[in-house]
């Protein structure tokens, strides 16, 4: 199966997971794009670009942009609520967007007390009284401290990848960018003549993340939706809510 690495330049994230569902809510307004992903170098922090402007109670104009898409997960601008979140890679030819949830965790609860531990406390604070630090904080590590188990690690829901068909020798006036005081994310662009945007933002009260894909012209939406993970035993349904990813969430990929 193509991973995640492999339609985006290396992601450099590790192995994952277990999702019943990520939720990403479309609403797709006049818009089309496709082909071929483009070969930009990275992008070197200078090239990050701040409009500033007059805070006023009405708008913040602070907004980070770039002149070309991300080329790695890093160079992403990241959306998000508190529970989900999202990495905006911001492609041309494919639209990239890594997903997160709170509750992906590889391991499982675990009881890490140390049994007899309250034995030592009275030993451990006549150290300190003495001014015997250094045989106290040994103590204290050996004796109060919990077991040191694995508690596992917070791995990545997947890929939501738009695979678009406009080339992007095609394409000019690029722009993505990261309204900071909105939260919303836009990749904006011109391509046959056409003028393209994607908008995408994240709810706390609705609990989801939110795409709007349009164009200035009526009809010019054309894309095919892929949901996909990096580990083997992903398995991807379709239900009357939309595309459901599901798969194992070992730590260490075992």
């Amino acid at each position: 199966m193509k991973t995640l690495e492999e339609s985006t330049a290396k992601s450099t994230r590790r192995n994952f997971l277990k999702i019943a569902g990520s939720a990403a809510v479309f609403y797709a307004q006049n818009a089309e794009s496709s082909a071929a992903q483009p070969t930009d170098t990275d992008l070197p922090a200078k090239d990050a670009k701040i409009s500033e402007g007059k805070n006023t109670m009405k708008k913040n104009t602070n907004v980070l942009w770039y002149k070309q898409p991300a080329n790695q997960w890093m160079q992403s601008l990241p959306v998000g609520n508190g529970r989900l979140g999202a990495m905006v890679s911001g492609g041309i030819e494919k639209e990239v967007i890594f997903l997160d949830e709170e509750s992906i965790w590889s391991g499982c609860p675990t009881d890490n007390n140390r049994p007899g531990a309250s034995e030592y406390i009275d030993q451990v604070r006549q150290l300190i009284f003495t001014g015997q630090y250094d045989k106290a904080r040994t103590l204290a590590q050996e004796k109060l401290t919990g077991y040191d188990k694995n508690y596992g690690t917070h791995l990545r829901a997947g890929g939501l990848v738009i695979d678009f068909e406009h080339a992007a020798k095609d394409t000019s006036s690029y722009r993505r960018e990261l309204d900071m005081a909105s939260g919303v994310s836009k990749v904006s662009y011109e391509n046959g003549g056409l003028r393209y945007q994607r908008e995408i933002f994240a709810t706390y009260v609705d609990n989801v993340i939110v795409m709007k894909i349009s164009a200035d012209r009526a009809g010019a939406v054309n894309f095919t939706l892929i949901l996909e993970s990096d580990r083997d035993d992903v398995v991807v349904t379709k239900s009357p809510k939309g595309l459901v990813l599901r798969a194992g969430c070992p730590e260490g990929g075992g």
